[in-house]
């Protein structure tokens, strides 16, 4: 591999790990709407590196950056698996209080006296 092309490799290299930490980041900051974007440039980034003349020569680079990348969705999974927790809880609450708000309101009409 040629000085240019071994220092555009660990370039790419590092913009791809550069990608990944700010994606977890973004997990971490429950910055949604970011998501998506850094996880479109890192796949972007990433595809061309392994599609590259440099990528047999950069196996154990790639191998690494997929662990991180798997990381970063068990990361993801399991903030995505909270929410869903934290909506069916506050759910279930809202129901609970829908019903403690319609029994408190026939017990209050049931001792009213009439007319």
């Amino acid at each position: 591999m040629g000085r240019h092309a071994e220092s555009n490799a660990v370039d790419a290299v590092a913009a791809c790990r550069a990608r990944l930490s700010d994606f977890s980041k973004a997990i971490q900051r429950g910055q949604w709407q970011k998501i998506s974007g850094i996880a479109t440039e890192y796949s972007a980034l990433f595809a061309t590196l392994a599609a590259s003349e440099e990528a047999p020569l950069i196996r154990d680079e790639l191998a690494q950056l997929d662990i991180l990348r798997r990381r970063c969705m068990r990361q993801l999974a399991r903030h995505m698996k909270a929410v869903s927790e934290d909506i069916a809880s506050l759910e279930a609450g809202q129901k609970t209080l829908k019903r403690s708000r319609e029994l408190a309101d026939s017990i209050f009409n049931r001792q009213l006296p009439p007319g």
